[in-house]
Order: C-alpha cells, then sequence, then structure tokens
C-alpha cells in the first residue's frame, strides 16, 4: 500500500529540506576569504603597475608634444610642475609673444593633473623645462623619476630633447 503524506503529515526523516546548512555556508564563506585574501597583494601590485604606466605615458606624452610643437610653431613651450610639486601633475605652456591675441594661438595651454600616487621628481631640482624652437631642451639635460611601492620608471630628456624610459625599482 502506497502511502501519500502532505509535509506536514509525513515523519522528518521523509521531508525534503531546501536551503543550506549552517556548516556549509562557514565552509563557503571561509574559502571566500582564503581567494581574497591570496588576490589581494596581486590587485595591489597590478594597480600600482597602472598608475606608474599611466603617469609615465602622461610625461612623456606631455615631454613629446612640447618638443614637437616647439619645432612646429617656431617658438619656446615650457612643460612646468603644477602645484609646486611634478607628482602633482605637470602643465605644457605655449610661449607665444605678447602681441599674439588668444584668438589666433593655434595650441592652448594643457594640463596633466596626476592623483598624487605616483611620485614624481625631477632629479635636478628643476621646477620647469623649457623646449626651444631648434627642438633642443633650454640648459641640458633633465631626468624624471616615477615610483609607486617598489616599481620605478625612468625619463631621461636629452639635450637634444630626445625622451627615453627605462624600468627598475625604487
Amino acid at each position: 500500500m502506497s502511502y501519500l503524506c502532505s509535509a506536514h503529515s509525513c515523519p522528518r526523516a521523509r521531508r525534503q529540506e531546501k536551503g543550506f546548512t549552517l556548516l556549509e555556508v562557514l565552509i563557503s564563506i571561509t574559502l571566500m576569504a582564503i581567494v581574497a585574501a591570496i588576490a589581494m597583494p596581486a590587485f595591489r601590485s597590478a594597480s600600482s603597475t597602472a598608475a606608474l604606466r599611466r603617469a609615465t605615458g602622461d610625461l612623456v606624452s606631455a615631454l613629446n608634444t612640447a618638443r614637437t610643437q616647439a619645432v612646429n610653431l617656431r617658438l619656446d613651450v615650457v612643460v612646468q610642475e603644477q602645484g609646486g610639486d611634478w607628482t602633482n601633475g605637470w602643465t605644457v605652456n605655449y610661449q607665444y609673444p605678447v602681441a599674439t591675441l588668444a584668438v589666433d594661438r593655434v595650441e592652448q595651454d594643457q594640463t596633466f593633473t596626476q592623483p598624487g600616487t605616483v611620485a614624481v621628481a625631477e632629479a635636478g631640482g628643476a621646477t620647469s623645462l623649457t623646449f626651444l624652437s631648434t627642438g633642443f631642451l633650454s640648459g641640458g639635460a633633465a631626468q624624471f623619476t616615477l615610483c609607486i611601492d617598489s616599481h620605478l620608471r625612468t625619463i631621461d630628456v636629452s639635450a637634444l630633447g630626445r625622451v627615453t624610459n627605462t624600468q627598475g625599482s625604487c
């Protein structure tokens, strides 16, 4: 004889429970915590590397743009630190003659703001670099160091205005 029962009338051993036990939930949370602890240092390193690459790319781009525009526009172009420190960012300033009206200026000054997570310094302590209309760097060569955590990038600007970029460690 077959016995049919409802969920309320069946004995406890025969009922199908739905959901998770406390033990299953605790094991899942523990496994997620272990995976997060393993992944966190790799994520921080990747984040630091990305910030360093972004800051390096911005500075190299600003320096190359300043040199190219100095030659093309036949005027001096100055790259200077922003807010009293290269770590805050830099500005590319076009040194147009005073008589040049704003509407006649082909290029406008550009500002590259940095979040300050990457330490940027010019080795000689210069607060600005001037590219002459010949493309040469006024005052000789310059070197920038960009550092975050143990990652380092060095940007060298030759007296001829050539920009190179090398990796290292802080």
